[in-house]
């Protein structure tokens, strides 16, 4: 018995080819015969139904509740927002997929991963000698996508430097050194997912402090340091991030986490997941201290400076903004072609626009522009997680559920640091009714920003008018979310039409002049841009026709 959920407007997905089936079923073979999972019935039934499922185009049923009943064996009635054994299994079967992969399976020739935040495997099958994986096949277009992939590569960062230094083991036993030196790694490779940045490996940080006095003008901007220490079973990590120019210390912090053998590798991607978050996300520290230093004088990096102001942008969303930063961003592009950030930056930036904008009269036209502009990104560097943010964004906009999901995968996988991204994806899956994958996503996002944007917490948003809770979902957004946020000033309005709370409606009017009676058909023709389930949808549009009576 299989449940599907009851608001999944979407249907199954296609299957795999026969010959990606058999590759994966019998890597499915040889996992399911590994220690690792031999000696325990349930999480074998659990990778063996996930994987089957899929394998038979039945990828989208995978829900919490279809898998708490088949895998689990939990009564109709199982609630998989109280019950979380579903969500605490799905953990411990990543991390046992990352121990076989470390080990056993390193060298196999198709590896199952099954991303956070989600119930769906995803397979990679490896590409013959030389690898080339993600090329095509021919040969005068693999040519040029070589071409172009060196090209990227070859491409200097037209941001900050970071140097990243050794990590001190402060207890000295063999133990610890690899696990300073192996989390020094880790946090190198997040680091470099952010692709506007230039990361640079130093090693011993006396070396980078000696070079200092003798070099006023450093190449690099900032320097990562940090500290290991274990007691017993608690491992202790210090980060600090310095600024070169100044000798400020602009970012500190501890992390202190059990320590087991067994752990070791999900302690490294935890803990280097969160300092590459905090220190080189789009509104990390690196990115503030370089835009406060870029207000007071002049900055000649125009490119990073661009990708900056696009971000203040999305995160505030002044729509009279939009044309300066759309021009620089043009400008960006027509110097530097093959800067893949800055077609990204732009689709991004009219996806945002076509569908947050009630006055875009031609939103048709925006999107499309947009689609260009991201797959032009995405065929210049295929390795740029901020081109795919780009590609599925504007995908999901336009209703292309399928290729929206493996573009979002495919940026997933490059940067599952950016906040940015991670937020975004929330929203996404929240509009699509998977409320548990959109409330870890958006959990993920604010712990890694300290500071984040108020748009990050829609999935709760959506979730708070799914359940009618009206009056919480009034106090949580008029308090939080800036009034430039057309559709954060719509749910307002809704909620207060259910409410029927006449007073608060004319304040809310005076405030956002622009929800006027007449905005409710253009929100109303925007809302299928948002794929909003149907339950959802409706509660919104009926709470609009409620308040335009009211007043």
């Amino acid at each position: 018995m299989t449940n599907v959920e009851p608001n999944d407007r979407r249907s199954d997905a296609p299957k795999p080819d026969s010959s990606t089936i058999a590759a994966v079923q019998a890597q499915l073979e040889l996992i399911l015969a590994h220690k690792l999972f031999s000696e325990t019935t349930r999480m074998k039934r659990f990778l063996k139904y996930i994987v089957d499922e899929t394998l038979a185009g039945r990828s989208r049923r995978l829900k919490g509740y279809s898998i708490g009943l088949e895998v689990f064996d939990r009564p109709d009635s199982f609630d998989p927002q109280l019950d979380t054994i579903v969500r605490v299994q799905a953990g411990q079967l990543r991390r046992r997929l990352d121990r076989y992969y470390a080990g056993n399976g390193k060298e196999d020739a198709v590896r199952i991963m099954v991303p956070k935040g989600h119930y769906i495997p995803l397979f990679e099958i490896r590409g013959s000698a030389g690898d080339t994986a993600g090329l095509t096949v021919s040969g005068e277009s693999r040519t040029g996508d070589i071409v172009r992939m060196r090209a990227a590569a070859l491409q200097k960062p037209v941001g900050p430097q970071i140097v990243v230094t050794d990590l001190e083991s402060i207890g000295g036993s063999a133990d610890d050194i690899a696990f300073a030196r192996g989390l020094t790694a880790e946090i190198m490779n997040a680091l470099t997912h952010f692709r506007y940045l230039s990361v640079v490996y130093s090693g011993d940080s006396r070396a980078v402090d000696t070079a200092r006095p003798h070099n006023p003008e450093p190449e690099f901007g900032f320097v990562l340091k940090g500290s290991v220490r274990r007691v017993d079973n608690v491992v202790r990590v210090t980060a600090r991030l310095i600024d070169v120019q100044t000798g400020a210390h602009v970012f500190s912090r501890r992390y202190d986490r059990d320590y087991t053998l067994d752990s070791l590798l999900e302690l490294h991607e935890d803990i280097s997941s969160y300092i590459a978050a905090a220190v080189g996300a789009p509104y990390g520290v690196v990115n503030r201290v370089t835009r406060a230093r870029a207000a007071s004088k002049a900055m000649t990096l125009a490119n990073y400076e661009a990708i900056l102001n696009f971000y203040a942008f999305v995160r505030c969303g002044n729509p009279d903004n939009y044309e300066a930063i759309f021009n620089q961003l043009s400008a960006v592009t027509r110097r530097h072609p093959e800067y893949s950030a800055g077609w990204a930056a732009l689709s991004l930036l009219d996806s945002f626009q076509a569908s947050q904008n009630p006055q875009v009269t031609d939103r048709a036209a925006v999107f499309a522009r947009a689609l260009n502009h991201a797959k032009k990104a995405v065929e210049i560097d295929s390795h740029d997680s901020l081109a795919f943010l780009a590609l599925f964004s504007v995908q999901f906009h336009l209703g292309d559920i399928e290729g929206y999901e493996i573009a979002a995968a495919s940026a997933l996988k490059l940067n599952p640091n950016d906040d940015h991204l991670l937020g975004f994806y929330g929203v996404t899956l929240a509009c699509l009714g998977e409320t548990e994958a959109a409330l870890d996503f958006m959990t993920k996002a604010l712990e890694h920003n300290l500071n984040p944007p108020d748009w990050y917490k829609f999935p709760l948003f959506i979730q708070m008018l799914r359940a009618g809770a009206y009056a919480d979902l009034v106090s949580t957004v008029s308090e939080r979310l800036d009034r430039d946020f057309v559709w954060g000033q719509a749910l307002i309005k809704s909620a207060l039409g259910r409410l029927e709370d006449t007073d608060a409606l004319n304040q809310l009017l005076k405030d956002s002049p622009e929800l006027t009676a007449q905005s409710t058909p253009v929100l109303t023709q925007m809302l299928p841009h948002w794929n909003i389930e149907s339950a959802v949808r409706d509660n919104l549009i009926g709470g609009w026709v409620k308040a335009d009576q009211l007043i």
